[in-house]
């Protein structure tokens, strides 16, 4: 029996205590690396491995995903940043986090980051003794208290806000650069920003020989504008929506690809017991066409916005599979900690559940999601979108029009009286979304809005 089915039938802490038990030492301590890769916009259908289509190979990640665990539909609990970003860490939806908007500079004083000494995988970890670092991309919050150090991580070399330049490393205004332990970063001039983040990440690991470690690496790569190495800044000024087609889209995902390679190869030279995993914050741009064939993209609920690729690589624990259950980003941090040997809190306040227990289960757990005055829920194959008429942004919905062919059924009416524009899908049918069955399943719009209501808040 291999390594994989005995997880599915066994307790991963339990199984991981055995394994300790027998493999460490009052001298040593044998628990594995954790490598959180965050990419920024990138597609489902960005990678090779998931869209033969792509115009140009990622053999790198590819290769993460035949020798790892590749989710064909894990899920992200928000289509934009910051919301998304503070799930990843804290296992909690948006709205519990207290994060449900993306953050944006000169707001600081309306808008909430992440709540200062908040449970994080990076504090979790610390508190266990593993040495922890984010690089790159943080976007949870400007103030003092809100800052990466304060959220359990050792060490910070990056940039708070939500985009900078490529080249330049500044934000649009110039207010932004990257920072280091606390000051100015003074990088390389002109070197690209994935390359500087991947260089930092391996030094990083190079100086922890006294293992474990967990280093979240969180790229911009590929959020537009878009620049290639060797090009001139745009930033600090005007970015140029010129430079953002498909095809510069690929090749910054192609340096992308470089990259991880990079940075796995210095991994496996000099640790062997190192779990790394990898996944987008959202989808892309729909005009970017990296979502593959899904419809929809940043800022949206449908596929193209929220379903992302997610890969588990772990040599000699984890046996290559093609994962098809649903699985979402609030399941990272129970399964994180479950790799240290460790047991989320028990508070509530957390729904995911560690992916390393359960491969082949099945989720019809009702799950929801709030971006941009649009509301949407899934439960098994069928999934439900909600827009009240009285807070429709046209522009939102001109979007939504704009992405899928499938037309709303207009004022619904709920149970409380309030009058929506609906979609309803059945992606067991229908993954695209591109036929609204909400006129003919009325019972189902009812089910589905029942279920949007008992999980809004959860």
């Amino acid at each position: 029996m291999n390594r994989t089915i005995i997880i599915c039938g066994l307790s991963w802490c339990c199984l991981w205590s055995l394994w300790a038990c027998t493999t460490t030492t009052p001298d040593q301590d044998d628990r594995p690396n954790i490598v959180l890769i965050v990419t920024d916009d990138l597609g489902i259908g960005s990678l090779s491995c998931y869209n033969s289509q792509f115009g140009i190979p990622t053999p790198n990640i590819d290769r993460l995903a035949q020798q790892g665990w590749q989710y064909d539909q894990f899920y992200v609990t928000s289509s934009v940043c910051s919301p998304s970003r503070v799930s990843i860490l804290t296992g909690k939806s948006p709205q519990v986090a207290g994060v449900e908007k993306v953050l944006k500079p000169g707001r600081q004083e309306e808008q909430n980051g992440m709540a200062p000494a908040s449970a994080t995988i990076a504090t979790k970890l610390q508190e266990a003794g593993y040495h922890t670092a984010l690089i790159g991309k943080w976007h949870l919050g400007y103030q003092p208290e809100e800052q990466p150090t304060q959220q359990g991580f050792q060490t910070f070399a990056g940039f708070i806000n939500g985009h900078i330049d490529y080249i330049s490393h500044q934000d649009p205004n110039g207010d932004f650069e990257l920072m280091k332990e606390g000051k100015v970063w003074r990088t390389p001039p002109k070197k690209h920003l994935t390359e500087v983040l991947t260089d930092e990440a391996i030094a990083w690991v190079k100086q922890k020989s006294n293992a474990p470690y967990f280093l979240m690496l969180s790229y911009a790569n590929p959020h537009v504008p878009i620049l290639l190495p060797g090009e001139e800044a745009l930033f600090p000024g005007k970015g140029d929506p010129r430079v953002d087609t498909p095809k510069r889209y690929q090749q910054l995902v192609s340096l992308l690809d470089q990259e991880v390679g990079k940075l796995v190869a210095a991994i496996e030279a000099q640790h062997d017991n190192t779990l790394v995993v990898f996944i987008s914050d959202h989808g892309c741009p729909q005009r970017l066409a990296g979502n593959g064939p899904y419809l929809g993209g940043k800022g949206t609920l449908l596929e193209g916005g929220i379903k992302v690729p997610a890969i588990l690589y772990w040599p000699g624990v984890l046996s290559p599979q093609r994962i098809p259950t649903f699985a979402t980003s609030l399941d990272l941090f129970p399964t994180l900690l479950a790799t240290a040997g460790m047991s989320a809190p028990q508070d509530g306040t957390q729904t995911g559940h560690s992916l390393l227990d359960s491969v082949d289960s099945t989720n019809n757990i009702p799950y929801y999601w709030n971006v941009n005055g649009m509301q949407a829920v899934r439960a098994g194959n069928w999934k439900a979108l909600f827009c009240a008429t009285d807070q429709a942004n046209p522009r939102i919905i001109r979007r939504y029009l704009e992405s899928t062919p499938a037309v709303p059924l207009k004022n619904w009416k709920s149970p409380d009286g309030k009058s929506y524009h609906v979609w309803l899908f059945d992606l067991g049918e229908d993954p695209t979304e591109k036929a609204n069955l909400a006129t003919t399943q009325p019972e189902k719009i009812t089910e589905m809005w029942a279920d949007l209501v008992k999980t809004q808040n959860k």
